[in-house]
């Protein structure tokens, strides 16, 4: 559940060394896996119906979280809100994609790199914020709503720039950014919050500013497996599974958006659409 605000409470967008602060144990990180009773515990949240995310007390930004973050995604036990299962997903998800997300990182980084200032919208570990800084732009930051997914970001990325915010409402003032980027998160909003983060985009890029977006291909979604073989070859089934059995409970309402008539209804061009098994790569200008 959400807790009350406390005085101890950090509020979104709190200057934080995310690196070094003590942040509360959530349930799963109390469990000791070599006990038998929390073993079970586990393989049973793991297997069973999903379950809502119980934040500690005194957890960072807790009071000002909306609800749809509050569930288990990709079968997380306590979903984004746990210090081991956050840094097991940030391991899994580059061994799931198969080292292509990090080529894809790289991708996105040589796309903005001639830009001054970068903002990377549910960061989770700030790999790519990361990648955009190691390609040249000095002034990147990195912005996620989970405070142990930006601690394990600071540890691993020292010196980046992190802030606890969301994507809808980020608390950075008008124009601040030459380019906002989004890897992996739109699918995991609800439909109507969409909307809501393609307008904060606008409002704190610069005119002309551009929007980078990667999101898993709809491909692996709803082609059936031979059409997916003569796209994707002989990873056609691996990429079909994960799409599959990937606890995503928002992913069939992002495949639903119409992306020209989506961008052009929030200020933005569509300048180009990319989709290539297991990514698709939108770019949007924001128009002046």
């Amino acid at each position: 559940m959400n807790p009350e605000p406390t005085d101890s409470t950090p509020p979104l967008g709190a200057r934080i060394d995310w690196a070094t602060v003590e942040l509360p144990s959530s349930w799963p990180d109390q469990l000791d896996l070599a006990r038998p009773s929390d073993f079970l515990r586990i393989i049973k949240h793991l297997f069973g119906p999903r379950k809502p995310v119980e934040l500690p007390a005194n957890t960072p930004g807790a009071p000002e979280l909306p609800r749809y973050l509050l569930q288990e995604f990709h079968h997380l036990p306590n979903g984004n809100f746990s210090s081991f299962y956050a840094e097991g997903y940030l391991w899994a998800f580059d061994a799931t994609m198969l080292g292509l997300s990090r080529r894809m990182r790289a991708s996105m980084a040589e796309r903005l790199k001639g830009h001054a200032a970068v903002l990377d919208i549910g960061c989770s570990g700030a790999d790519l914020a990361a990648a955009v800084r190691d390609a040249g732009v000095k002034d990147v930051v990195g912005l996620d709503a989970s405070p142990y997914m930006l601690q394990h970001a600071a540890r691993r990325h020292p010196g980046l720039p992190l802030v606890q915010g969301l994507a809808e409402k980020t608390g950075f003032p008008d124009g601040r950014f030459d380019a906002v980027a989004a890897c992996f998160l739109f699918h995991e909003l609800p439909y109507a919050a969409h909307d809501e983060v393609l307008k904060e985009a606008r409002r704190i890029l610069k005119p002309g500013g551009e929007l980078l977006i990667c999101e898993p291909s709809p491909d692996q979604m709803h082609l059936g497996l031979w059409e997916l073989f003569k796209k994707a070859g002989p990873l056609a089934l691996w990429w079909k599974m994960i799409a599959t059995l990937a606890h995503e409970p928002f992913v069939h309402d992002w495949h639903q958006r119409e992306p020209k008539e989506w961008f052009a209804s929030q200020g933005f061009e569509l300048v180009e659409d990319t989709t290539e098994v297991p990514f698709r790569t939108w770019l949007a200008r924001r128009a002046n």
